[in-house]
């Protein structure tokens, strides 16, 4: 069956970022042939990657859906809600901000219209075709969530073990707290690992110190099977995030539990990286002696990515490496392969190392190390020395 006419429609888009595109659609001559639609970017300041593309399909829909996937997969900036900070003893408001995120839905629907009416111009900026924060500085909820914060300044904290005392209020934790994007009130998760590591520092005994306890070159069968006491960091930073927001007084001792040394010193190695999944611990020993001790983030469990267990080497080191994989491309700085594609190396895209991180939001399958401590690790590694995951 032919139709009764064919035609193709031109369609200047503008918006933000520079964005400058024109696209055509060309209407099928016959319903057994397809829409096709021709992309094309004119101004190359938006730093599109694709430059030329046409998608071709029998409905006019499925080629759309194309476009608005091109356009979602570009870089943009995300429109930032109403929010307060704590800044000079108070909290201070920061209104909305709108980003560069297209509603892909809305573009959708006005190119659509466009192609109907017969438009040449759509400017996505006069049309409010971009996503708008969630949250305005006259929305009820953002009231509400000031006093949310206010409550939780009212908080106070008591950690205890033995005769001492480790006392948190508002005048250390106030800049902890911000709002998320539900405008709840969370407390500032490195901040309040600072803080216990801190305690940490002051009552565990340092591994130094524990390995001084041997008197000979090798560690003694006595010191091999000895545990010792170590705080359980996640434990009392997640004490932390859920106390601090509710406004109350509260105290509860310290909670330790028992370890023992790394492995690499009981099999009688003196150069070895010991990774402790458990621990979320990699420790760096030369000579007998520890060079290192840091938080690290290892495989993420829920996605069945967990770091391989097991005894392996250090195969080579290079650095300025692009890791890729299925879904993903990471630059990193330091770069230490032990098994396969699993290494180790740095991770300056996160924030926060150690806890229970890594159990669904850990990496896929390396070892990462704080930026901070990846060249000492990168230094003093060398080819063939052992590494243990555990």
């Amino acid at each position: 069956m032919k139709r009764e006419d064919t035609f193709s429609h031109h369609l200047h888009i503008v918006g933000k970022d520079s964005l400058d595109i024109h696209i055509t659609i060309t209407r099928p001559k016959s319903e057994q042939e397809s829409y096709v639609l021709a992309f094309k970017q004119q101004d190359k300041k938006s730093n599109y990657q694709k430059i030329d593309t046409t998608w071709t399909h029998p409905k006019l829909d499925t080629c759309l859906a194309g476009l608005t996937h091109l356009l979602y997969d570009q870089p943009f900036e995300e429109a930032q809600s109403a929010t307060y900070v704590f800044k000079y003893q108070r909290w201070v408001l920061e209104e909305e901000e709108e980003g560069t995120e297209i509603d892909t839905l809305a573009f959708g629907q006005a190119i659509k219209e466009a192609w109907k009416n017969k438009d040449t111009l759509l400017d996505l900026t006069q049309s409010n075709l971009y996503v708008k924060p969630k949250f305005s500085k006259e929305d009820p909820k953002l009231k509400r969530a000031k006093m949310e914060l206010n409550k939780a300044l009212l908080s106070s904290v008591e950690l205890t073990y033995g005769n001492a005392r480790f006392f948190l209020d508002r005048s250390r934790f106030a800049t902890w707290l911000s709002l998320d994007e539900d405008l709840k009130v969370k407390v500032d998760y490195l901040s309040a690992q600072n803080f216990i590591q801190n305690i940490a520092d002051q009552l565990e005994m340092p591994l130094s110190e524990i390995l001084a306890l041997s008197e000979n070159e090798f560690i003694t069968d006595s010191l091999k099977n000895k545990t010792f006491p170590r705080m359980h960091i996640f434990h009392e930073v997640e004490f932390l995030m859920t106390s601090i927001p509710q406004g109350k007084a509260v105290s509860k001792p310290i909670v330790f539990v028992a370890q023992g040394l790394p492995r690499g010193l009981q099999n009688g190695l003196k150069d070895f990286v010991e990774v402790s999944i458990l621990d979320q611990k990699l420790w760096l020993f030369r000579n007998g002696r520890l060079v290192l001790e840091t938080s690290v983030v290892t495989g993420n469990q829920k996605y069945n990515r967990a770091t391989p267990k097991g005894e392996y080497h250090v195969l080579f080191k290079t650095k300025d490496k692009v890791l890729r994989g299925p879904g993903y491309a990471s630059f990193v700085k330091y770069w230490m392969p032990f098994y396969k594609g699993y290494g180790l190396h740095d991770a300056n895209w996160r924030r926060r190392f150690g806890a229970n991180i890594y159990e669904n939001g850990g990496s896929h399958g390396c070892v990462n190390i704080p930026p901070k401590m990846a060249p000492m690790v990168y230094d003093n590694v060398f080819v063939g020395m052992d590494v243990i995951i555990r």
